[in-house]
């Protein structure tokens, strides 16, 4: 009883290969019977059908690729009365169907990093933007004093000289979508700065490597990660006064506020 299975299966092996070969054989006496025309038939139909599975492919993979949408993104002021800075953002959704009838869902895209590319008469600027629901590159120390221990929060390097990256979920709507910080303004001033990681190496946040000091400028951004290659969208900064209320960000094509 231990080796029945055993024969059972050279006996279902054996009746398989008989099976397959009989069919083989078949198949090339039925080949051999073909004329010219069978033959340019024959061809035809199986290059089409090898296109057709081909096209079915690709359009499955496009059917469930990331599908991001970009827009205009929030105007977010610090918390002070009245607010002493604001930073702008870009808005991105992974919209979950390429079409309202498709039958497939996209993916989700990851690590998303967000490259900007800021541009005036004069100077040009490059930075990863940093996305709001990412941590701030910002460390914990612990101090030893005579009054006791002293926590207090310091830049850590390592993250701050790191791009920041995100996941994009599919989403229904804009209660899901995430948000890069493109360039912060201070009230009062007349320049504003990229932000980024890099951003916090400068405790007032004014990194002047990313110092922009124009009424206006161009910006590119350009979304590369898992699952959507690069993605480029074009937009400008508005900053006609020294007020933040006059700090804006729109996109290519349409007017500033």
């Amino acid at each position: 009883m231990k080796n029945s299975w055993k024969v059972l299966l050279f006996i279902f092996i054996t009746f398989l290969s008989y099976c397959l070969g009989s069919r083989f054989q078949f198949f090339s006496q039925e080949l051999m019977k073909l004329n010219d025309k069978d033959w340019t038939i024959l061809i035809i139909t199986s290059v089409a059908g090898g296109l057709i599975a081909f096209g079915l492919v690709i359009l499955v993979q496009w059917l469930q690729a990331p599908n991001l949408v970009i827009s205009v993104g929030s105007e977010s002021p610090d918390q002070h009365n009245p607010p002493q800075w604001k930073i702008i953002h870009i808005k991105i959704v992974n919209s979950p169907k390429k079409f309202r009838l498709s039958p497939l869902n996209a993916i989700s895209a990851f690590s998303v990093k967000g490259k900007v590319t800021l541009s005036s008469v004069s100077d040009k600027l490059s930075f990863f933007g940093k996305w709001a629901s990412t941590p701030q590159p910002l460390s914990l120390l612990a101090m030893h004093t005579p009054q006791g221990v002293t926590v207090t929060q310091i830049t850590n390097p390592n993250m701050a000289l790191l791009p920041s990256k995100e996941d994009i979920h599919p989403a229904k709507d804009d209660s899901e979508s995430v948000q890069l910080a493109v360039a912060i303004k201070f009230d009062g001033d007349s320049e504003f700065y990229g932000f980024s990681n890099e951003s916090y190496l400068d405790p007032n946040l004014k990194k002047s490597n990313l110092k922009l000091n124009h009424r206006s400028c161009s910006g590119t951004l350009l979304l590369s990660g898992g699952g959507i290659g690069t993605l480029k969208q074009d937009f400008k900064i508005s900053n006609r006064t020294n007020s933040i209320d006059n700090f804006h960000l729109t996109l290519k094509g349409l007017p500033y506020n």
